[in-house]
């Protein structure tokens, strides 16, 4: 059962990617790989860079949201408070909020715990758990 299930949904989410997208499954991929190749940032790339490189990646318009949770999982070993009010910035988001936290929780100083709390202000629903 659950075989066919899977097999059913599996039908009707390339059905849906062919007629909303109007793209076949190759269509798809090379479209996917052509905006990975674009963009700025790699994932070895950030792993690699210092405190204030992972800053500037997290306040960059065009780095994508995967480089801005590459930075701040990097952040949570070396980041320092110099990187607490860019990770503050990212706690309403629901795509990087749990990078943020993640990276602002085990840095030392006063200031991210403080960002964690003030957080709690303005965060709603799921955010606040």
């Amino acid at each position: 059962m659950f075989r066919r299930t899977f097999l059913a949904l599996a039908g009707v989410a390339a059905a849906l990617r062919t007629k909303v997208l109007g793209q076949s499954r190759g269509e798809f991929n090379r479209m996917a790989e052509q905006q990975l190749a674009a963009t700025p940032f790699k994932a070895d790339s950030i792993m690699s860079l210092s405190g204030g490189d992972l800053v500037s990646v997290l306040q960059d318009p065009a780095a994508s949201d995967f480089a801005k949770a590459k930075a701040c999982q990097r952040l949570a070993v070396v980041g320092d408070e110099s990187a607490v009010p860019s990770l503050a910035a990212l706690l309403g988001s629901a795509r990087l909020s749990h990078y943020a936290r993640t990276a602002l929780e085990p840095l030392p100083g006063a200031a991210a715990d403080a960002a964690l709390r003030d957080s709690l202000r303005t965060v709603e629903g799921p955010l606040l758990v």
